[in-house]
């Protein structure tokens, strides 16, 4: 697992500023990937592990930060990016593609939202 300094700003940015940040753009140029999934804390590491490539969690459970997000691409998983933010666990399990973007709602705060969902 490693963090993506990246897409840690555009959240921090779109708390700040109420403006939305693509995801892909956050991620930029870190690694390449074509969807990515949520999983929160407490999440067996088996179900994490499922898909084919990587171990992301050794673990018996998911335990290091509130949220991790699992880009893959091609199938693959590539990328575990562990987050501390709760709120952006809407959406676990769910599938989220490139064009997802990071988005303020004064009820939600920031979360995700993918056009193509």
């Amino acid at each position: 697992m490693a963090v993506s300094s990246g897409l840690v700003d555009a959240v921090m940015a779109v708390d700040e500023d109420r403006e939305p940040r693509d995801v892909a753009a956050a991620i930029g140029d870190e690694f390449a990937w074509d969807r990515f999934t949520v999983y929160t804390i407490g999440t067996p590491g088996e179900k994490i592990n499922e898909e084919p490539g990587m171990i992301v969690e050794p673990g018996e459970h998911y335990t290091t930060q509130e949220i991790l997000y699992v880009f893959h691409r091609d199938g693959v998983a590539v990328r575990g990016v562990p987050l501390p933010f709760e709120n952006l666990a809407y959406g676990a399990g769910a599938w989220w593609g490139p064009r997802t973007r990071l988005l303020w709602d004064d009820e939600w705060g920031t979360h995700l939202e993918d056009p193509d969902a």
